[in-house]
């Protein structure tokens, strides 16, 4: 399993830490909320029509996936 340093990223005026996983051949984003609120897991999937998209693990928090994900995108390209 990767383990890599916590970045940070801002959603809806919070900054939220973010760690990197890799476990079982799949990229894990555990994402620690300021409020109260669990932990969130999310990844990139291929969809049906061979399209990336974000998903929580378990499911039920796709809102919060689809919110976040794109800021984790952005983050990642702002290295290069």
């Amino acid at each position: 399993m990767f383990n890599a340093d916590v970045f940070q990223v801002t959603v809806a005026q919070q900054v939220l830490d973010i760690s990197v996983r890799n476990a079982n051949d799949r990229v894990l984003f555990i994402v620690r909320f300021p409020d109260k609120r669990p932990e969130l897991v999310l990844t990139r999937l291929m969809n049906l029509y061979n399209k990336k998209v974000w998903t929580s693990i378990p499911k039920g928090r796709m809102s919060e996936a689809q919110l976040i994900g794109p800021e984790i995108v952005r983050h990642f390209k702002s290295l290069k």
